[in-house]
């Protein structure tokens, strides 16, 4: 399918870089918060780690999926997705909202993607891609019109599929892996969360020379993940920005992304 999102405002123009800074900012959860790279308290996997130690693992464990997720399957997982984008140009405001389900299966080295789109209009867009694993081998299933086509491809090749879920996976991943600082809650349930604050500076370094992030640029970014494995298992991103491109056109953005795993 085809990314109809202009590559500037794109979630992958504000991920896959991969050298988002954060700021850390307050967290309101029942847990009592800890901040500060030196703060070390008996944690819920019962081990005493600093919160310098629980960013720097996180990172290290979204990276691997930012990287990994769908180049081999060595266990059973599911991930849900949604994405909420309404962009502003000129007045007028255009939205681009998607759901993704992933299902992969460890014993019949399967992965199972279905995803729906929407203009915000009447158009909805709905597909599903199914991948096998034969080793470094994947053969990757697609409909197109009720018609399906199949592709087989190195498994280390598999975002060449160009797979709108793919891509929107891996940046989701991503933003994770670029947590550099962050409030660290210790949750009652074997469990951290994560919160980090998205400045006008941290989107600039993304966009380089392409569009600027205007002052008044803000969004947040909440991860939950598990104490001991540190895999994700809930995150929500909100992000308002006023964004310049290099050709002087100003747009307003609006993104939500709710994963679930």
């Amino acid at each position: 399918m085809k990314h109809t999102h202009s590559s500037r405002l794109s979630l992958a123009a504000l991920a896959l870089a991969g050298i988002l800074t954060f700021s850390a900012c307050g967290n309101s959860s029942e847990s009592e918060p800890t901040t500060g790279a030196s703060a070390a308290t008996r944690d819920p996997a019962g081990t005493d780690l600093t919160d310098e130690q629980i960013v720097t693992n996180i990172r290290e464990t979204a990276s691997r999926n930012a990287e990994y997720w769908f180049t081999d399957i060595t266990e059973d997982r599911n991930l849900h997705i949604e994405l909420l984008r309404d962009i502003t140009e000129e007045g007028e405001t255009r939205s681009n909202n998607s759901a993704i389900d992933i299902h992969a299966d460890k014993d019949n080295q399967t992965l199972k993607i279905e995803s729906s789109r929407t203009d915000g209009e009447t158009r909805t867009e709905e597909s599903t891609s199914y991948f096998e694993y034969d080793g470094d081998v994947i053969t990757v299933y697609t409909s197109d019109s009720d018609a399906w086509n199949s592709t087989e491809l190195p498994a280390n090749q598999i975002a060449s599929t160009a797979d709108v879920a793919v891509m929107d996976t891996s940046a989701i991943y991503s933003y994770v892996a670029a947590l550099t600082d962050a409030t660290v809650t210790r949750n009652a349930n074997d469990s951290y969360t994560l919160v980090a604050q998205l400045t006008p500076d941290s989107l600039n370094e993304i966009f380089g020379d392409t569009a600027t992030a205007e002052a008044g640029t803000s969004g947040t970014l909440t991860v939950s993940v598990d104490a001991q494995t540190f895999e994700l298992y809930d995150l929500t991103l909100e992000l308002e920005a006023e964004i310049t491109d290099s050709d002087g056109r100003s747009s307003s953005v609006k993104m939500i992304i709710n994963a679930t795993a």
